[in-house]
């Protein structure tokens, strides 16, 4: 499955996004804690500030959630697609994009997707061609 130079860049945006959110999301939400314990010293009134961080902080949750099942279908697709890759490989990384994409989907993307060509250690190795023939007649 060969991808233009321009979608290889947005997929590789998009695969940093996937690493790099949950970091900027747990950053934000430790920055949002000073917020609530000062709520709960002016009786429950957390104010407009806390508010506004916490649906910052939901809309940038829900969109990663959304991105994240999007790029695990997309690797998953160029997993089962990529007939170069070495099967092991490939079926290494295609699980683990599955359960834990932000190791395995950077892995993925600069192994097969923004080269132009793989590593010859992450190709298929070429198989002999095995054919059946039936038992000849002359044995019995």
């Amino acid at each position: 499955m060969k991808l233009s130079k321009l979608l290889k860049v947005l997929v590789g945006v998009l695969t940093a996004w996937v690493v790099i959110a949950p970091l900027l999301l747990g950053g934000l939400w430790f920055f949002m804690l000073p917020f609530m314990a000062l709520a709960n010293q002016n009786y429950g009134d957390p104010g407009p500030i806390f508010f506004m961080l916490f649906g910052i902080f939901m809309f940038v949750a829900m969109l990663t959630a959304f991105m994240r099942s999007g790029m695990g279908i997309f690797y998953l697709t160029h997993v089962i697609l990529n007939r170069e890759g070495n099967d092991t490989a490939r079926v290494l990384l295609g699980v683990g994009a599955f359960f834990l994409p932000f190791i395995a989907m950077p892995f993925y993307f600069f192994l097969y997707i923004w080269p132009e060509q793989p590593p010859a250690w992450a190709l298929r190795k070429a198989q002999p061609e095995v054919t059946l023939e039936a038992p000849s007649e002359t044995a019995a």
